[in-house]
C-alpha cells in the first residue's frame, strides 16, 4: 500500500510541475479582470492576452492586483489564483474561517483569515493540493475585503 501512495504523490507532483503559467490583474482603465502573460517594464505592469480574434493585446494593470495561477482548481473547476479567498465546504470542515492564497518565499501557500501562519499548498498533511474538491473560491482580497474581517467567535 505504501507503494501506491508514493505513486499517487508522484502523480500529483507531476501535475503541479506542469501547471500552466498564467497571471491575472485588474485593468487600469476599466477595472476589468484579465488573464494572460505578465510583463513589467520599469514602473509599467501589463498583461498580454489574446482577444476573440486571436490578436495579442497588452493591457496595463494595477500592480497590487497581479496574482499568479497556482495550478489548482476549486471544486467547481475554477482556477485558484494568488489573492483568492477560499471556503472549506466539506461536510466536516478542517477550517472555520476563509483562507487566503499567498505566495510566500518559495511557493504558494494559504493562511486562515486572522492568522499569520502560511502553510504550503503542497504540504504532505495539510496541503490544498490534495483537497481542492473540498474548497470553493468565494472571492478575492481586492474585490471582497469584507471576507478578510475576523468575525467575533464568542
Amino acid at each position: 500500500m505504501v507503494e501506491n501512495k508514493e505513486i499517487e504523490r508522484d502523480d500529483q507532483t507531476e501535475k503541479t510541475k506542469r501547471r500552466k503559467i498564467l497571471f491575472r490583474g485588474k485593468r487600469v482603465d476599466t477595472g476589468e479582470w484579465i488573464k494572460g502573460y505578465f510583463m513589467k517594464f520599469r514602473d509599467i505592469y501589463t498583461i498580454q492576452r489574446e482577444d476573440d480574434e486571436v490578436f495579442y493585446c497588452k493591457d496595463r494593470v494595477i500592480p497590487e492586483t497581479v496574482g499568479q495561477f497556482t495550478g489548482l482548481y476549486d471544486k467547481n473547476g475554477k482556477e485558484i489564483f494568488e489573492g483568492d479567498v477560499l471556503k472549506d465546504i466539506d461536510d466536516i470542515p478542517r477550517f472555520e474561517r476563509p483562507m487566503i492564497i499567498e505566495y510566500d518565499r518559495c511557493g504558494f501557500g494559504y493562511k486562515e483569515v486572522g492568522y499569520n501562519c502560511v502553510t504550503s499548498i503542497d504540504d504532505k498533511e495539510f496541503g490544498l493540493e490534495y483537497f481542492t474538491d473540498e474548497f470553493e473560491v468565494i472571492g478575492n482580497i481586492h474585490d471582497n475585503p469584507e471576507l478578510l474581517e475576523v468575525k467575533d467567535e464568542n
